[in-house]
């Protein structure tokens, strides 16, 4: 492997999920849907085509968004230069 690649894999994985959208499992269903009134907010909430989705949202980490900070001010550098 490259030097890069090296330290890259020394720094850490780099991959982040910091939102997870679900259709909820209980109201989706035909019983739910009758019997009960959803009350939705910003982590329950019935999308456009009415499926009810729940929804968490974290922020990133500070390990992940220095990372990014990095590769921005690199891609600026590169763009400068082409």
């Amino acid at each position: 492997a490259d030097d890069s690649a090296m330290r890259l894999r020394k720094r850490g994985l780099f991959l982040c999920s910091n939102k997870l959208e679900l259709e909820h499992p209980h109201y989706n269903t035909q019983y739910s849907r009758k019997e009960e009134h959803i009350c939705c907010d910003e982590f329950l909430f019935e999308d456009d085509t009415g499926v009810v989705k729940i929804k968490a949202e974290t922020p990133l980490p500070g390990k992940f968004e220095s990372f990014l900070e990095r590769e921005h001010t690199r891609a600026t550098k590169f763009k400068e230069v082409s």
